[in-house]
């Protein structure tokens, strides 16, 4: 004989064998005491009974607040392969009208209502850094530039205010009447708002064909150190920067 329950939170209540299972009588305690999680927990139990308990959160309907939970119970007994029990009503089949009615709340199988989802992303941190971003909590504001050459990336990974380095290659124009190039390009980068030069080192390259000038700045913000490379991209004697 077999005999299962199914208790689905904001669904249905229904039993299989119902009355010809006398481990019901004791569910409601084994029911509240498993946990619940996203990921199935099954139980033994006496007399050839398992109970198993299984959370399932739907990200498609992150508005949701509740997570919907299943339990399932399976008994065998030593006369479960008789032919007596083959015909045998299964579900709400073999139960009045009345005994459907006396069913008991599904608060009687599990606490009061269902755990929410922010319950379980307090809980679970890796599952709250999910469900945040698909919530949209992450995303940048609708006509906001998302890429590498947008600042939000080195807003995240970089601390601000803080200090910066920058190098700078650039072309050194050819005969001895043109100024060198190491200091304008200083300049550049000392005249940009939120920028503080705090050191550097001129090295030439290639004879002195080109110059590579080392900036250390403390720079405010990601938008001061993207004005930067802005204002050094304006400059056609600089060949590289980062």
């Amino acid at each position: 004989m077999f005999c299962s329950a199914y208790i689905a939170a904001e669904s249905s209540l229904s039993f299989d064998g119902r009355k010809r299972c006398p481990f019901l009588a004791n569910g409601p305690a084994f029911i509240s005491s498993l946990p619940l999680v996203q990921t199935a927990r099954t139980k033994d139990l006496e007399g050839g009974c398992m109970l198993s308990r299984r959370c399932s959160v739907f990200p498609l309907h992150v508005k949701s607040t509740s997570c919907r939970s299943k339990f399932s119970l399976l008994c065998t007994s030593e006369n479960s392969g008789s032919d007596e029990n083959k015909d045998q009503p299964t579900g709400l089949e073999g139960l009045s009208a009345a005994e459907i009615e006396a069913l008991p709340d599904l608060g009687s199988f599990m606490r009061e209502g269902v755990e929410t989802i922010e319950e379980i992303m307090a809980q679970d941190i890796r599952f709250g850094y999910k469900m945040r971003a698909l919530q949209g909590e992450f995303s940048p504001p609708n006509g906001t530039s998302d890429s590498e050459r947008s600042t939000a990336l080195a807003e995240t990974l970089m601390g601000f205010p803080g200090i910066c380095a920058f190098r700078i290659v650039a072309k050194q124009p050819p005969g001895p009447a043109q100024p060198p190039v190491a200091p304008d390009l200083l300049a550049c980068v000392a005249g940009v708002k939120g920028v503080a030069v705090l050191d550097h080192v001129v090295t030439e390259r290639l004879g002195g064909k080109f110059v590579s000038l080392d900036i250390t700045a403390t720079v405010s913000d990601a938008a001061a150190r993207q004005a930067v490379f802005d204002a050094l991209a304006a400059d056609p004697r600089v060949t590289m920067k980062f």
